[in-house]
């Protein structure tokens, strides 16, 4: 893309201000977020955000924020590496062409969600025992504790929440959130909550919910237009303090936007930092907590031609540069183990790979490749990650149409 093309808006943790998006004063926990901030008019907002995206970039902070281009390096193609790890079948071919696009750890088992055939399958974490395929109206998937919290359409069509066993069977008691048309759903999970987003007539809005799902905790509304007018994309992660929503969409001039949030318990926020403004697609994937920030992976183009990880400070502020992954043409899923992460990308040759990469960007490794197929196959290839204490979980598509469970060390190698 025109690397000119995508603008970044920083402030730092001082000023705090973040973007035109939210000027209220801080929420508690967080550096005095926009003490300094009004309205072109004077006035001070009334609320943590504005009532669009329009009225968002009305506002103006007192002090200039730092605008350009988005600073990048080009992390370095390498060669393709075959992994080491050994693979085990969890799934056989299949008449639907099943492609397991999500995958997490919950106890001792793993699961994996295909979110175009809306299938659920659960397996050991050698890759043995697995469940029959469960399939539904699915939406969301998400680890809590021992079971899985599974967001879904209920026979009336109305979004619920239910938990789901080791194999992935429900458990009963489904707890209805809306009867609203929704969309561009995300699950995450805490110690006390599970929190649930979703987009209902362009405002990205939420739940929490107990983790046995028995009853709302609290509700969240970040605001008409909050969603722009398509392709909204969130992402969640616990904190450890709070949850930190993050999400991507396109604006109704045509632009798109990237944008991070802290949201309390209660459903309480005060501010909203903008991350990246694009005259090119800019599409957030995913997005994972870590020692001293978060680590969101952003796709550029449509459709999607360059992956890019991009690093923020515990306050939502970008730490410049972002990282650029050469040779990948589409990011997948991110992955974080101890000062390390791992994404899982399309390379430009077709096949599903795997790169480490430390808490700075560098790269740890060349690019493993993870399935079976041939460079420049046109194979349809997909890897979902998720992290061990000590290295990776990956669930792959090969090219017979199967799905096959790998554990790999930290480089993407055999343990």
């Amino acid at each position: 893309m025109n690397r000119a093309a995508l603008l970044l808006l920083t402030l730092s943790a001082a000023m705090g201000c973040g973007s035109h998006e939210g000027d209220a004063p801080a929420y508690q926990g967080y550096p005095d977020a926009c003490a300094s901030c009004t309205r072109p008019d004077g006035s001070s907002p009334d609320s943590g955000f504005p009532s669009s995206d329009a009225e968002a970039d009305a506002l103006q902070p007192l002090a200039d924020a730092a605008v350009g281009p988005l600073v990048t390096v080009d992390v370095p193609d390498a060669p393709c590496s075959q992994t080491t790890a050994a693979r085990v079948t969890v799934m056989d071919p299949e008449p639907l062409l099943i492609t397991y696009d999500q995958m997490g750890i919950f106890g001792a088992r793993r699961f994996a969600f295909d979110s175009g055939t809306l299938a659920l399958l659960t397996f050991d974490a050698d890759g043995s025992n697995s469940s029959p395929i469960f399939y539904g109206n699915l939406l969301a998937v998400a680890p809590e504790a021992d079971k899985l919290a599974v967001l879904s359409l209920n026979a009336a069509s109305a979004l619920s929440l239910e938990l789901h066993d080791a194999s992935a069977q429900p458990l009963g008691g489904a707890l209805e959130i809306t009867q609203q048309p929704t969309s561009s759903h995300r699950l995450a999970v805490g110690p006390d909550s599970i929190f649930i987003a979703w987009n209902n007539e362009n405002r990205l809005q939420g739940d929490f919910v107990k983790p046995d799902t028995s009853a709302t905790l609290a509700g969240f509304d970040i605001g008409a237009s909050s969603c722009g007018v398509s392709n909204c994309k969130p992402a969640a992660a616990w904190n450890g303090r709070d949850f930190s929503l993050s999400w991507s969409r396109m604006l109704q001039d045509r632009r798109y936007k990237i944008s991070w949030v802290p949201i309390a318990a209660d459903g309480n926020w005060q501010f909203a930092k903008t991350i990246a403004l694009s005259d090119d697609p800019v599409s957030l994937v995913d997005m994972v907590h870590i020692s001293d920030g978060y680590a969101l992976l952003v796709t550029e183009g449509f459709p999607s031609r360059d992956a890019v990880l991009v690093l923020l400070d515990d306050y939502g502020n970008v730490k410049v540069p972002a990282y650029r992954l050469l040779g990948a043409t589409e990011g997948w899923g991110l992955a974080n183990v101890g000062a390390e992460l791992g994404v899982v990308v399309r390379l430009s040759d077709g096949r599903g790979a795997f790169r480490p990469l430390s808490l700075t960007g560098e790269a740890l490794s060349p690019w493993v490749c993870l399935d079976d197929s041939a460079p420049d196959s046109g194979f349809n290839a997909r890897v979902a990650v998720a992290a061990e204490a000590d290295g990776y979980d990956f669930v792959v598509r090969m090219t017979d149409g199967s799905a096959t469970s790998l554990r790999t060390d930290h480089l993407g190698m055999m343990r």
